[in-house]
């Protein structure tokens, strides 16, 4: 029985993959865990790499599959899910790490027969200038949960989970292509989950890093944002008998506000304040004129969006 399988996708990572080999190698060593690398149709000499490391470890528990296209990080794990057998899914990035003393006490949880149906694990972690919500220290319903996601109150980092494999298999929770594909994701698996457990050690460490797709801007990452927003609008009015029971349009709106002021926000990092009208007719499809003012970011959608006086 595999406890637990790790997924990385990597692209263009050979400076880092054998500081990370380093580092994950005592876990494929000690625990009946199975880490799974998947290349996502890297130009440099990655694979070879980390092929070359696996075959020097001797352990037939690490494996590496390649994309013969570079599709992003969500189709690379979606690969990685399919390959794994661990009856829980851990995804870490390349350039992050795991705290080993933590490792120890959640592979003692994954031992215990009485966790077998906990279909997500909400982690503690480090992450550098965090403002949002980490679940493993606080208690919220599953409502509660939704609501503040859809408000964009939580972190939408999928890194910061465990996942029952099956569960995510049975409700059909993938990743979509491209950029922002945790967004949908971390929506979908909230709302079909049935039961949760809090983990407070902190186990997940998310590195800042400078090249990293989370801080890289491009037309591709603003275009895959906006559609992120279509679609999470789109999922909320098809299942809101069913999974948004008691949860208001009003709080998907309000995120979506959000969602404008960072569409905005990623047009100016890449110097194309000239996409801005686009950005203007699209969420004018989505975000309903009459609110009230709440946030900073409001008076930025009445003022921009709608030429509203404040």
């Amino acid at each position: 029985m595999i406890n637990l399988s790790i997924i990385t996708p990597f692209y263009n990572s050979e400076k880092i993959l054998k500081k990370h080999f380093k580092k994950i190698i005592p876990l494929a060593k000690n625990y009946p865990f199975e880490i799974i690398y998947i290349n996502d149709a890297s130009k440099d000499k990655g694979e070879t790499i980390i092929k070359k490391l696996i075959k020097n470890s001797k352990l037939n528990n690490i494996k590496v599959f390649s994309l013969n296209k570079n599709l992003g990080p969500g189709t690379a794990r979606n690969l990685g899910l399919s390959k794994c057998k661990g009856e829980y899914i851990l995804f870490l990035d390349a350039d992050d790490y795991l705290f080993k003393k933590s490792i120890f006490k959640l592979n003692l949880k994954l031992n215990q027969k009485l966790n077998n149906k906990i279909d997500i694990f909400f982690l503690g972690f480090e992450k550098k200038n965090n403002k949002q919500i980490n679940l493993s220290s606080k208690s919220f319903s599953k409502k509660t949960i939704i609501k503040k996601y859809i408000k964009t109150d939580l972190d939408m980092n999928s890194n910061f989970y465990l996942f029952r494999r099956d569960f995510l298999i049975k409700n059909k929770i993938y990743f979509k292509k491209g950029f922002y594909e945790d967004i949908i994701f971390m929506l979908k698996a909230f709302c079909f989950m049935k039961k949760s457990q809090k983990f407070k050690f902190k186990t997940y460490f998310k590195n800042n890093t400078k090249n990293s797709i989370t801080n890289t801007s491009t037309l591709k990452h603003l275009k895959d944002f906006m559609n992120t927003s279509k679609e999470k609008k789109t999922f909320y009015f098809k299942n809101k008998k069913k999974l948004f029971s008691g949860i208001s349009s009003k709080d998907l709106q309000y995120g979506l506000r959000g969602d404008y002021c960072f569409a905005i926000k990623i047009s100016k990092r890449i110097f194309l304040t000239k996409y801005q009208n686009k950005i203007n007719l699209f969420y004018k499809r989505l975000i309903n004129r009459e609110f009230k003012t709440l946030t900073e970011y409001d008076k930025i959608v009445k003022i921009n969006l709608f030429k509203q006086q404040i």
